[in-house]
């Protein structure tokens, strides 16, 4: 049987912002860890540009967060699919 190591929730977190023409510019970074307590920031900063509505509201983020949270589960699970197809299974089986 294989462990698997379980991973540290990861989320986006805001980490900036500037607005300009009625558009906000929002800098967003992955965290693992907890969202309402600590994390550690990783990866890369993402830079979105977004209307000045939609980058105050908390649906937005939480909408972020979903859909991240989806990318990250379907990479899970090619990743699982891609190490059932490495074992190599016992002899007799």
């Amino acid at each position: 049987m294989t462990r698997s190591k379980k991973t540290s929730h990861s989320f986006l977190r805001s980490v900036g912002w500037a607005e300009q023409n009625d558009r906000f510019t929002v800098l967003f970074r992955l965290h693992a860890g907890s969202e309402r307590g600590s994390s550690t920031p990783y990866g890369p900063i993402m830079v979105w540009q977004v209307p000045s509505n939609l980058a105050t509201d908390p649906e937005f983020t939480a909408w972020c967060n979903m859909r991240y949270d989806m990318q990250e589960r379907a990479q899970e699970r090619e990743a699982a699919v891609e190490n059932l197809k490495l074992e190599v299974p016992l002899p007799g089986l």
